[in-house]
């Protein structure tokens, strides 16, 4: 392999440009990405980039700087987005960004690195000034010019108070919950599930997820549809249509009124998740995963002969869960990248022969900060099925501190920690484990 063209800009997509260049690599690397901004990190958009002065609002946190940046001698292509691709001829054809793509470029490499990540879900069709999705840097940087523009008005005694409605109670939702409350906001938490991250955590951890806001002042909707915004176009939103339900078998729903209510609001977020980027490959020949929205990738990472996937975008088949599966999370886009990369550089096939030893079997791991809360999982808890057990090993879900374990068939599936970081990670041992626990 002389030449590689990873697409996506991304956490991964960097990731893998180091890894091959630490592991030897000195031909050609076309980076392709559809922001200007050099690779950089996304955690902290939904945390203390939203607040903090020390994040200077001309670049974000970059990955890669300066001389180790420049080290990696790639060939940029930002601001361009991947539009098809030639299987067959490993060809990637680009377009430059703008509101309609004039100018293009076709990218013909020895190998493939797939890493265009994911895009966040807006499920409104209103065109309101004041409700956002924050996915990239820059939905970071308007975001947070709102927020502390309405903090100001508060703390200015210009307004008695302000209020944030937010979309969704997963993770990106409940942390920027928790920067609007720091910054002296009202708070509004809406979510369709019964409880926050229960789809994730289950129906225990979500409750203390939804007191650990309650405590903090922020008024929780649960069980409760988001039916639209409230305002005229092109004016700002005022605030949003809200229908509470009584939850049924399966996906029923029935609601509890027949009446809309009316939740005032100064600033909707969106955060209900977010949807791969793959849209462009399409007719490729490439397999699409229906079930889990992804790239449908080999337990090598593979989705076709020196073709590679890594990151949101990947599904792939992970035997140590016998599964295919698509993650979302910052260790895994790491993590994926390196292994893709390096089975490329082994000729980018399947074949043991060809130098990959074993397949990409991962232990999925993130994490999560609310407040002075520190959030944690090691694992897949499995909490869709009925046979998972629940099981308190240190501390008490009461006292905002515990670690836990999820267990199905007598087998640690998942380990959990609220504010208890040292015992997730020791006890991480227990799922790769196939002894039954308790011994």
């Amino acid at each position: 392999m002389d030449s590689i063209c990873i697409v996506g800009a991304s956490l991964a997509g960097i990731r893998a440009a180091q890894t091959l260049r630490s592991d030897g690599f000195s031909g050609q690397i076309v980076l392709v990405g559809d922001e200007l901004e050099k690779p950089y990190d996304r955690p902290p958009l939904s945390k203390e980039a939203l607040f903090d002065p020390a994040y200077n609002e001309g670049e974000p946190l970059y990955l890669v700087k300066g001389q180790d940046y420049d080290a990696l001698e790639l060939e940029e292509r930002l601001g361009w987005r991947a539009t098809s691709l030639n299987v067959e001829e490993r060809i990637v054809e680009i377009g430059e960004v703008g509101e309609t793509i004039t100018k293009t470029e076709q990218i013909q490499t020895d190998a493939i690195l797939l890493a265009t990540g994911a895009r966040a879900i807006n499920i409104f069709r209103e065109n309101l000034a004041g409700v956002y999705t924050l996915r990239s840097f820059e939905d970071c940087v308007v975001i947070r010019h709102e927020l502390l523009a309405l903090a100001e008005q508060v703390e200015s005694k210009q307004a008695k108070s302000k209020r944030v409605a937010i979309v969704g109670a997963g993770f990106i939702g409940c942390e920027v919950a928790a920067v609007a409350r720091w910054l002296g906001l009202e708070v509004s938490l809406i979510e369709m599930a019964s409880q926050p991250l229960s789809r994730v955590l289950g129906e225990e951890i979500g409750a203390c997820v939804a007191d650990i806001h309650r405590e903090k002042g922020v008024d929780v909707h649960l069980n409760t549809m988001v039916e639209g915004l409230i305002g005229e176009e092109p004016n700002r939103v005022e605030g949003l249509y809200l229908v509470p339900f009584v939850a049924g078998e399966g996906n029923g729903a029935t609601p509890k009124t027949a009446e809309k209510e009316e939740l005032p609001a100064d600033l909707v977020i969106v955060g209900v998740g977010a949807t791969p980027n793959i849209e462009w490959l399409e007719g490729s020949g490439l397999a699409l995963d229906e079930e889990n929205k992804g790239v449908l990738c080999d337990e090598y990472c593979l989705a076709a002969e020196n073709i590679a996937c890594a990151g949101d975008m990947a599904s792939w088949m992970n035997l140590r869960y016998k599964k295919q599966m698509r993650v979302e999370h910052w260790d895994n886009a790491i993590e994926q990248s390196k292994f893709a990369v390096r089975n490329l550089l082994a000729g980018g096939t399947s074949s043991k022969s060809k130098g990959i030893q074993e397949p990409f079997a991962p232990i999925p791991w993130f994490w999560s900060d609310q407040y002075e809360h520190k959030i944690q999982l090691s694992g897949i808890p499995s909490i869709d099925s009925k046979t998972v057990e629940f099981e308190i090993l240190d501390g008490s879900i009461e006292e905002k501190k515990f670690a836990a374990v999820f267990k199905q068939n007598g087998k640690v599936t998942g380990i959990f920690g609220l504010n208890t970081p040292r015992l997730v990670m020791t006890n991480r041992h227990l799922i790769e484990s196939d002894f039954p626990f308790p011994p």
